[in-house]
């Protein structure tokens, strides 16, 4: 039997979405793939959301993973996380800088209060860009044939692809069943992720996001993202709205001129020894 390796590891949480971190010289050489499965495995692993690899690029690089195993473009509240660790291991020594991750560079800011601000510049909205399977040149508020329903939805890609879905009252809605035909509808050739949204206000909203490879979760920060944009575009919110999940609060800010701001609290949980 080989000697197991010994991985040192870090484990956060944003807004209930919870994170594993590995610096790369802990994981060279090892498919990231089959270790996110199984570290992120609630049971046999430590458990998690999602895991992420960082490495040093011209400020900081992190590479996501779903706890399926599945590679991400980037997950925004994971990058608020990975924002606090960096400047608290002083890998990082200044307030602004640059995350890079697959889906694209998100600027970064530690905030006074000690909450993160995270920029992720202009949402995508043509099919090409999410991807999607349609000629049209957006796809805001257009309807969506289900098994034995029809919804209307936007599609966006805010850093990671995204259907949202505005709903008279989330208490109504099965997350789990139409979530699931959202994820898999033959529309979204990669799959996709789909956010249920009840505005109480223009400025104001509640949440529940179904993300593809995970299912339904405390929180989406990119989920939020993606909502308060359709939300501006299609003339239902102000710029600048409270989004409310099971897992917390983030306040995202729109505009052409600033892009997509999303500002939340993240936490600390765990560090220590993963053996692989």
């Amino acid at each position: 039997m080989s000697e197991k390796k010994e991985l040192k590891f870090v484990k956060y949480q944003g807004l209930g979405n919870d994170f594993i971190f590995f610096e790369q010289e802990q994981v060279l050489n090892l498919n990231y793939n089959e270790l996110a499965q199984k570290v992120c495995n609630r049971n046999f692993g430590i458990g998690a959301d999602g895991m992420a690899v960082l490495s040093k690029a011209s400020d900081i690089k992190m590479e996501f993973f779903n706890a399926d195993g599945g590679e991400a473009p980037m997950c925004g509240n994971a990058s608020r996380c990975i924002a606090h660790y960096v400047t608290e291991q002083q890998i990082i020594n200044k307030k602004t800088f640059t995350l890079q991750t697959a889906g694209g560079d998100l600027h970064m800011n530690i905030n006074k209060n000690n909450s993160i601000t995270a920029n992720l510049g202009q949402p995508l909205l043509s099919p090409k860009q999410i991807p999607a399977l349609s000629d049209k040149q957006d796809l805001l508020n257009i309807p969506l044939q289900l098994n034995d329903t029809k919804l209307n939805i936007s599609v966006l890609n805010t850093m990671t692809p995204h259907t949202v879905i505005f709903v008279e009252s989330l208490a109504n809605i099965n997350i789990a069943k139409i979530g699931s035909q959202i994820e898999n509808h033959n529309m979204f050739p990669q799959k996709i992720n789909a956010n249920f949204v009840e505005i109480i206000n223009k400025n104001e909203v509640k949440q529940i996001t179904w993300e593809r490879g995970v299912g339904q979760t405390l929180a989406c920060g990119t989920g939020a993202c993606a909502s308060v944009v359709a939300g501006v575009l299609t003339g239902k919110l102000n710029n600048e709205v409270l989004v409310t999940m099971h897992g917390g609060l983030l306040t995202i800010q729109y505009s052409k001129e600033k892009g997509i701001l999303m500002t939340g609290a993240v936490n600390k949980i765990a560090s220590g020894i993963y053996y692989y």
